[in-house]
């Protein structure tokens, strides 16, 4: 019989277009099914839906992953590599944990260079939920101002239980000007992914979760 799964989209940046990737695996890891959708367009603010059609040719868990890119298969900006598991005929087994993240970054100038000069320090918080069965994660947060990585705080070993969300934060000092030999007013952007605990893969990545700039 004929599967519809359909991905639903907020559009929390600019309107900019991008290409939206749906895949279904089974438990090899053989991916069954695919759908794009290249140059899509959604307004800032606004929402959209994703389909893909599927008939399963065999029982089995399934999963659907969902991954988001620039145009023409340009760099990723988030992907969720468990964003939905299906079962297939048979018994059901033990539900995987399904994580998602909101990241939110907000400011404070209360730190003084050893030059007399005010720097900022950017609160980073990450609301972590599991939407899925039980299951553990390693949260890496990564501050990115192109081409460098200025800060990254990892916390590995966190057990959900299905439903449980949890915050996570992190505290990053503006670097101070040149004090890495480089620029350091400008743009920044947070990269936050939600990883199995031996780094192997992610569970879900957001390229950009979040951004702020430094004058």
């Amino acid at each position: 019989m004929q599967q519809t799964l359909t991905a639903s989209v907020l559009n929390q940046g600019g309107a900019q277009p991008f290409l939206a990737d749906l895949e279904i695996y089974n438990s090899s890891g053989t991916k069954v099914a695919q759908q794009f959708y290249d140059n899509t367009t959604l307004a800032s603010g606004g929402s959209g839906q994703y389909t893909l059609q599927w008939t399963p040719n065999a029982p089995g868990q399934y999963v659907l992953k969902v991954g988001f890119f620039a145009p023409a298969w340009g760099g990723v900006t988030e992907w969720n590599d468990q964003a939905l598991t299906i079962q297939v005929g048979g018994t059901t087994s033990s539900a995987q944990p399904i994580f998602s993240a909101h990241t939110t970054v907000s400011a404070d100038s209360i730190r003084t260079s050893s030059y007399g000069t005010a720097d900022s320090v950017e609160h980073v918080a990450v609301v972590v939920t599991n939407s899925g069965g039980a299951g553990d994660m390693l949260l890496d947060i990564e501050i990115i101002k192109d081409p460098y990585i200025f800060g990254q705080d990892v916390v590995n070993n966190v057990h959900f239980n299905a439903g449980e969300t949890k915050t996570f934060t992190y505290d990053f000092p503006v670097p101070y000007e040149g004090q890495y030999g480089v620029t350091s007013a400008g743009n920044y952007h947070v990269d936050v992914g939600v990883m199995h605990t031996d780094w192997s893969s992610p569970w879900v990545w957001y390229n950009s979760a979040a951004s702020f700039t430094a004058n």
